[in-house]
């Protein structure tokens, strides 16, 4: 009896040093303040507002796989010997070495009180659960915690190069979320092919990887990289990348409280219209789809995007408009055009000295940036400030 209280002292000394290692995580990356940002928003101090009512909360979707931390099993990752990696055994026969994205705790803390937070992940859930607990967390600020075992044997197999379908129909996702068709509803995941349903109530931040060396037995983190998207471009080229000292997702809280403030005032707006239907069921669901579509589209309202050396010369404005990278781009506002015209606002040049590149600069109006900048205004959701971006600035990085 004495060794095994001896053994279980010593176990929660363990997780409480594991513990503490995130407290000074988290409060080592708090004490950041501003970005290089042109947002109105980032950077600002923000009144958190107190717990929204339940029923005018939005219900927030997290897929925590790449979105919080990055984990593996490989234990040969040079990584896994970085002091901000915390070895996480959730069993006998399974430990993870896990890297927390900076700010992870504090973002879920920051939005519990104007969401419903479901959390979501294909591992296991006691995988899930274990790292709630390293991140210091009561499981009760979460409404949902949906895990591999959610699906029971519904759980489909991932094809390779293919979109993954986790859900054939709105009834099955309700059963596994609960979430019914008529409430509010917005999905923070980097994996856009698992939600083609929900395409405009998506929210995609960059995936965070920080181990070389993955060890996913299960193929199911891996992401559909479509042709011309940046995740592909991202292979071919190298782009640089600039340090803002704010954390990416204190960014990211900052948007989704926007969201959800914006989220609010429509709905109080139409409950003051008498004409406003009484049994309009879809309403929450169609406020939040709106919200989260229409500050998408604000952030490149006002750009007139030309492309140089990404495509093929000869590729027709169809087939143009056809690829990820451009789709996104008019998703968030831009209009994209093939060739440069007087309304011409950007030419985004990945290769220098092109003859589009040259006659941008010769005209003097155009902003002339590179690739990045449309990379970093699309992860961040805010237009970023192009003087980071010229061709100058991207030389001597």
């Amino acid at each position: 009896m004495e060794k095994e209280k001896e053994k279980e002292k010593e176990k929660e000394k363990e997780k409480e040093k594991e513990r503490e290692k995130m407290r000074m995580m988290e409060q080592e990356h708090n004490q950041a303040s501003q970005t290089y940002s042109n947002s109105d928003w980032i950077g600002k101090d923000l009144v958190f507002q107190p717990n929204a009512k339940d029923e005018h909360k939005m219900n927030l979707i997290i897929n925590i796989d790449h979105i919080l931390f990055h984990s593996t099993k490989n234990p040969e990752s040079n990584e896994t010997q970085g002091e901000s990696v915390i070895k996480c055994v959730v069993d006998e026969s399974n430990t993870y070495y896990v890297k927390f994205r900076p700010y992870a705790a504090t973002f879920l803390q920051s939005l519990q009180p104007l969401f419903n937070l479901i959390l979501f992940s294909l591992y296991s859930k006691s995988y899930v659960f274990k790292l709630i607990e390293l991140l210091d967390l009561n499981n009760n600020i979460f409404k949902q915690i949906i895990s591999r075992e959610s699906f029971g044997e519904s759980l489909p197999k991932q094809q390779v190069g293919k979109p993954y379908a986790l859900w054939n129909t709105p009834s099955h996702f309700t059963k596994i979320f609960k979430i019914s068709a008529h409430e509010s509803l917005a999905i923070l995941d980097d994996r856009e092919d698992i939600w083609r349903q929900f395409r405009d109530n998506l929210i995609s931040p960059e995936r965070f990887t920080y181990f070389t060396k993955e060890d996913d037995e299960n193929g199911l983190s891996s992401t559909i990289n479509y042709p011309f998207s940046i995740q592909e471009l991202s292979k071919q080229f190298t782009f640089p990348r600039f340090n803002a000292s704010i954390p990416y997702l204190e960014i990211f809280s900052r948007l989704l409280i926007s969201i959800q403030n914006e989220y609010m005032s429509r709905l109080q707006e139409t409950s003051l219209q008498q004409q406003q239907s009484a049994d309009d069921e879809n309403n929450n669901f169609n406020q939040s789809k709106a919200v989260v579509k229409e500050l998408r589209q604000c952030v490149l309202m006002d750009c007139n995007i030309v492309f140089s050396g990404i495509f093929p010369k000869q590729i027709d404005a169809t087939k143009l408009h056809q690829t990820r990278i451009v789709q996104m781009a008019e998703s968030f506002g831009a209009q994209v055009h093939q060739d440069i015209t007087p309304t011409t606002t950007h030419l985004i040049f990945i290769k220098e000295g092109t003859s589009k590149v040259i006659q941008a600069v010769k005209q003097g109006q155009v902003k002339v940036v590179h690739f990045s900048w449309l990379r970093d205004s699309l992860y961040n959701w805010e237009k970023m400030n192009e003087s980071n971006y010229s061709i100058d600035k991207v030389k001597n990085l």
